[in-house]
């Protein structure tokens, strides 16, 4: 556990931890905000390991593809399409006609040319279809 102040981060699964009646409790915190917090707390950026296993839109399970040196996920409840930037910042990649809109096909097209296996959606990415 590396300390910092009254504040702890595992070395290994990089939880952060504070003390609290000389215990240790998890310190909460949405992980898309990672960098934010850790700077915060005192500490220098954890090591990319790759990236979340939620969706920071709706904390779908991310479908993940490592591609030219870094990693495009996909949720598997909202179908919004990420790629990983450093600090394990997930930044939306939007697919748009030139016309304008949104195109179900063109979207499922654009996946399945990432690696993905083709899904065609009733609603555009980031509204969770049931």
């Amino acid at each position: 556990m590396a300390p910092a102040g009254p504040y702890g981060r595992c070395r290994s699964c990089l939880g952060l931890f504070i003390r609290i009646d000389e215990g240790l409790r998890r310190y909460p915190f949405d992980e898309s905000a990672r960098p934010t917090v850790e700077q915060a707390l005192g500490f220098p950026p954890a090591a990319a390991s790759g990236p979340p296993e939620r969706c920071p839109n709706c904390r779908g399970a991310l479908e993940v593809l490592p591609k030219d040196g870094e990693f495009i996920t996909r949720c598997d409840r909202c179908g919004l399409l990420c790629r990983m930037q450093p600090g394990q910042r997930l930044v939306p990649i939007v697919v748009q006609p030139p016309e304008g809109g949104w195109n179900p096909e063109l979207q499922a097209i654009f996946e399945e040319r990432l690696g993905f296996p083709r899904r065609l959606r009733r609603h555009p990415p980031g509204i969770i279809e049931i």
